[in-house]
Parts: structure tokens; C-alpha cells; sequence
């Protein structure tokens, strides 16, 4: 939740929209990677040594946070000041709205990659396959949030960029679950579904620090957002199964 406010002090602002298109990268990288090492984890070391190995690399990070990233020179608000900040966030439509659309975006990537073993299984795919195929499809998620950065440095609009990799999806949905395709047509289907959504987080990352109310306030909207995700992949797969 701080790497936005984080990265803001850091950056020129007028490279603040790539560095978050980037930084909205982190979730299908390390879905990739995480599907992509954990059955040679889970066969060298088990759940319990993977999840150690896991936490003993997020310390690493953490760690390496500290002694890199400047100190923020008492400019940190003190605890008191939080009930503030949260208020002034909530009182605002623009984090709401942006909590919305990733909720609405995070719960269909989540329940579309649910359902893409049943296109593995409907095609007899060898299952060593699955994990590789899964991580490929994934991953090229970052680079659609790399690319929303670079476009609107561009000066692209974030409500067209939205629509379109919006309605991409949309296309993309039908084609792999749909349209009666052979494997490698819905599989291709899936990838570029991917790529194109990745648009969608990478720009609304971008478009949190000029929503927040104020530049303290970019941390509780990005909570906010994070809020909105969590409840739309908790929510919408179920009702996608049903």
C-alpha cells in the first residue's frame, strides 16, 4: 500500500504515470513466478518450506527497501492523522468509482483463470504443461500495465483506455469459453485477454495519485482500490460458477 506514495517521492512527477503502469506490474508477475517455480518448491521442500522460503524473500525485499529508499525526513503523518485522511478519501467519488472498476476487473481475471484448467482438461493437455501455459498467460498481464503507463504519458485518456481493453475482454471472454474454437484459438484468446486487461490496472494505479484528495491521501486510496479488488475476487467467481 505505501509503494505509490513511495514512488511519488522518488520520481520526476511527470514520469509518476509510467512508474505506476510499472508498479501495477507486480500482481501477474508474481502469479507468474509463483506458478511458474511453485511445483518444483512443492516437490523439493513442501507447502511448509516453500511459504518459509516466500516469507524469508518478502524480508529480503524489505530490507533492501531500507537501505535504498531514502528516508521520508519526518514528513510521515503521525497515527492521528490517519482518521483524517481516511475520512477525506471516502467523502471523495473518484477513489470509490476506482475501487469499483478494479473490483469489476480483478474478480473476471480471477474467475476467467479459474476456469482455464476446464479448457486444459476439455483438450487433454499434459499436465506438465498446465503450470508453464497458465504462467505464459498470466505474465504478459505486466506488460498491458507497463503500456498504460507509457500511454498516457502519452497523453492517452484513462476512460478510453478503460473502455477499450474493457470491451477487448469481452471479445477475448467469448472466444475462449464461447465460441466452440480449437485449443490453440481459445488458449491465444486467453493470452490476449491478458495482455489487454493488463491496461485496466495499470492505468487506474495511475490515475490514484490525482484522485486522492490529497498527496498524503494517496496511500488510503490505494487501500481503498486494494478494498475493491479483494471484495470483486471474492464475489464475482462464485457468482461467474453459478
Amino acid at each position: 500500500l505505501p509503494g505509490p506514495s513511495l514512488i511519488g517521492r522518488m520520481v520526476d512527477p511527470r514520469a509518476m504515470s509510467r512508474w505506476m503502469g510499472l508498479w501495477g506490474a507486480y500482481m501477474p508477475v508474481g502469479f507468474a513466478l509463483a506458478l511458474a517455480a511453485m511445483p518444483w518448491l512443492l516437490a523439493a521442500w513442501g507447502w511448509r518450506g516453500s511459504w518459509v522460503a516466500v516469507g524469508l524473500a518478502c524480508l529480503a525485499c524489505a530490507g533492501w527497501i531500507l537501505l535504498r529508499v531514502p528516508p521520508d525526513g519526518g514528513r510521515s503523518s503521525p497515527a492521528s492523522a490517519l482518521g483524517p485522511l481516511i475520512r477525506q478519501t471516502i467523502r471523495r467519488p473518484g477513489p470509490w468509482l476506482l475501487s469499483l472498476c478494479f473490483g469489476f476487473y480483478a474478480g473476471q481475471f480471477i474467475a476467467i483463470f479459474s476456469f482455464l484448467p476446464t479448457i486444459y482438461e476439455e483438450s487433454g493437455m499434459d499436465p506438465g504443461l498446465v503450470g508453464v501455459l497458465t504462467a505464459v498467460a498470466v505474465a504478459v498481464n505486466a506488460l498491458g500495465n507497463i503500456a498504460a503507463g507509457r500511454l498516457l504519458h502519452g497523453g492517452a485518456s484513462p476512460p478510453a483506455l478503460i473502455a477499450t481493453a474493457t470491451l477487448v475482454m469481452i471479445a477475448c471472454e467469448w472466444l475462449a469459453f464461447g465460441s466452440g474454437l480449437a485449443f490453440t484459438g481459445r488458449y491465444v484468446s486467453v493470452v490476449m485477454l491478458s495482455l489487454v486487461a493488463g491496461v485496466i490496472p495499470g492505468t487506474l494505479f495511475a490515475c490514484m495519485p490525482r484522485y486522492a484528495p490529497r498527496p498524503e491521501a494517496v496511500t488510503t486510496t490505494v487501500g481503498l482500490v486494494q478494498q475493491g479488488a479483494g471484495m470483486g475476487q471474492v464475489l464475482l467467481p462464485p457468482l461467474v460458477a453459478w
